[in-house]
């Protein structure tokens, strides 16, 4: 475990700040139609791969997560469906929603539901051949998300989906935000213990960067003794509290699904370096070297 000297050395570089304009990490849910992983490949030519190749062809250092990624992770097991939507909100840049099977109708119906979590988040692709049908889709979610102004696009979800000038346009606008800074809270104005989850995954990147490798055991541990935390909870970014507790499992399998982190037995590492980003601490190049060196020689107690 990390020594208290070391969380001392921590605690000098803490940044004063209480925001900082940076570049986090840019999350994009696709959603849609499953497909047969038994088959190579598969999932190239289904929708949701045509446009996670187009995205990462102009945006590479965006992250495409699939909810079946996260299923396969144990994401979901121990989380209800109204958790994990607040969840995948608070978390994610965008939700790309292809409305073209059972599920994803379903899917369509749970993310309407809650209007103000999705609603700046939240496209909408549905087939255009069924625009104008007379159908519960169309009056009703669809309504509902028009009114919320959550854009919906026409595209041909059976064939030539880059065709689609809709379709294309909205992409490239989220696209073009994956390149901004974004304006990160070190945690809520209510109280002291209540950290916002968008800006708790990213100082979380940054202490395994700097502490690595480590358990999620000592993650926290650490984190609340930096925060001169006896306990904490994740609050949203407008300081709301979730509907159920958060726990940082969900994040770190989040991160481990999208190549961020590594995993290897309980012990976690960093795999994408450029993810990392300063907003808890204040480090040159020069000085993040130096104080992971104290910092693991004390450690392993050695002197330094």
């Amino acid at each position: 475990m990390f020594s208290d000297l070391a969380i001392d050395d921590l605690k000098q570089h803490l940044s004063s700040e209480t925001f900082r304009y940076i570049f986090s990490p840019k999350f994009i849910f696709l959603c849609g139609k499953g497909f047969d992983k038994r088959i190579p490949n598969a999932y190239l030519d289904t929708n949701r791969g045509i446009i996670q190749q187009y995205i990462k062809t102009k945006a590479p250092k965006s992250y495409i997560v699939l909810s079946e990624q996260l299923w396969e992770n144990g994401l979901l097991a121990d989380i209800d469906l109204l958790t994990f939507e607040e969840f995948l909100a608070e978390v994610s840049d965008c939700i790309i929603l292809f409305v073209e099977s059972m599920g994803s109708a379903c899917e369509l119906g749970a993310f309407t539901f809650e209007e103000k979590l999705f609603m700046e988040k939240l496209i909408l692709v549905l087939n255009e051949k069924y625009k104008d049908d007379d159908s519960f889709i169309n009056h009703g979610p669809i309504a509902k998300a028009k009114k919320n102004n959550t854009p919906i696009v026409y595209a041909d979800l059976d064939g030539a989906l880059l065709s689609s000038r809709e379709l294309l346009s909205e992409t490239n606008r989220i696209i073009g935000q994956m390149s901004e800074k974004c304006k990160l809270n070190k945690r809520s104005v209510n109280k002291a213990n209540e950290v916002n989850l968008s800006s708790f995954l990213v100082e979380i990147i940054e202490l395994i960067r700097l502490l690595q490798p480590i358990t999620s055991d000592e993650l926290v541990t650490v984190y609340k003794k930096i925060k001169s935390f006896s306990s904490f909870d994740f609050v949203k970014k407008n300081g709301q509290p979730f509907n159920s507790k958060i726990h940082l499992n969900y994040l770190l399998k989040l991160l481990t699904s999208v190549s961020i982190l590594k995993q290897d037995k309980e012990q976690y590492f960093l795999s994408d370096s450029n993810s990392a980003n300063n907003l808890m601490f204040s480090f040159s190049s020069s000085t993040l070297s130096r104080a992971r060196n104290r910092i693991l020689s004390r450690k392993y107690k050695y002197k330094g």
